[in-house]
């Protein structure tokens, strides 16, 4: 199954390019080499794909701007994750997960839906496609849990989501008891706890806005963890944090390079390893989808570029929604 937004395998030269396009000083040079490069490989990735990242090439070369740097940018980390990632983008993780819960099956269909009506403008159906695959694939690990408790800290609109999809998956209620995380609860924008009936798990979901959540919070979840470490009870912590294959190096700077300023950089780059916190790092968007940011539609402005970004994504969601009926 050819998926519209996968790569397939990438030469070793993407390092190369890849180290000329950060020094941000070589944009015709990488541009030429990424162009040569696709055109290369043409009949080996989708062909809606293929058209926007040349064209997109073609405006970096002949309209140079602010926005055609921050294309080229993506689609060089684009290209070098997928070399240094040989399964990106294959959505293995999600059609397993489907496969055996035909309820997130139905979840996926109703989100294909439900996207398809929103604004495909700069690339905002394939933003909302890639919080749909996190939101599965961190619901179904949280539902497969063995500890009884289990936390999830992450964006708001992924809290509320993952709450969607637990609540109606187990009989559950929503909770108000008390417990070793009221104290900080108030940091975060949303905090949801739910409970099956019987009390045998507990999701405690812990939503922010990642500029807005004061450093403090992340010292204190620490503190939190430090304390069950050394503590009898054991907790599972679903995290926002892209998992890393040990030499996804461009990528895992992202995720921490600000971690003195945004909360959940600092939390996500400190967490302490014991046998009674366990830490899965949930955001498999770059996994599953590859990593094509919604960030490389950024080109609207063009005609050509916007009709072609609005195909794709129409491709996209049409592509996910035929696999989760498949699947229901």
């Amino acid at each position: 199954m050819i998926h519209p937004w996968y790569l397939g395998p990438q030469p070793e030269e993407m390092e190369n390019i890849m180290e000329l396009c950060l020094s941000k000083n070589n944009d015709e040079k990488v541009a030429k080499m990424l162009l040569l490069h696709t055109q290369k490989i043409e009949k080996k990735i989708p062909k809606t794909l293929f058209k926007i990242i040349t064209r997109g090439l073609y405006l970096c070369l002949e309209q140079p701007s602010y926005q055609t740097s921050e294309f080229l940018c993506e689609i060089c980390a684009a290209y070098e994750f997928q070399y240094k990632n040989k399964e990106a983008g294959k959505l293995s993780e999600t059609l397993n997960i489907i496969y055996n819960n035909s309820y997130l099956a139905h979840y996926l269909v109703e989100k294909c839906n439900e996207i398809k009506e929103k604004n495909p403008k700069n690339g905002n159906q394939w933003f909302n496609i890639r919080i749909c695959i996190m939101d599965i694939y961190t619901a179904s690990k949280m539902i497969e849990s063995f500890t009884r408790w289990n936390v999830f800290y992450g964006g708001a609109t992924h809290a509320q989501n993952i709450g969607k999809i637990l609540s109606i998956e187990g009989i559950c209620n929503h909770s108000n008891e008390p417990d070793d995380l009221d104290h900080i609860k108030s940091y975060v924008e949303s905090c949801d706890t739910i409970e099956t009936i019987p009390k045998d798990k507990k999701y405690t979901l812990l939503g922010e806005k990642h500029t807005e959540t004061n450093i403090d919070f992340a010292t204190k979840l620490l503190d939190f963890c430090n304390e069950k470490c050394n503590g009898n009870e054991q907790v599972s912590l679903f995290i926002e944090k892209h998992p890393s294959n040990g030499i996804d190096f461009v990528q895992q700077n992202l995720t921490c390079n600000l971690q003195k300023s945004v909360s959940i950089q600092k939390f996500r780059c400190n967490y302490p390893k014991c046998d009674n916190v366990k830490v899965y790092d949930v955001d498999v968007r770059h996994v599953e989808l590859g990593f094509l940011r919604y960030e490389f539609l950024c080109l609207d402005y063009d005609d050509q570029f916007q009709s072609l970004s609005y195909e794709f994504q129409e491709e996209c969601i049409n592509h996910l929604k035929s696999i989760g009926v498949i699947m229901m």
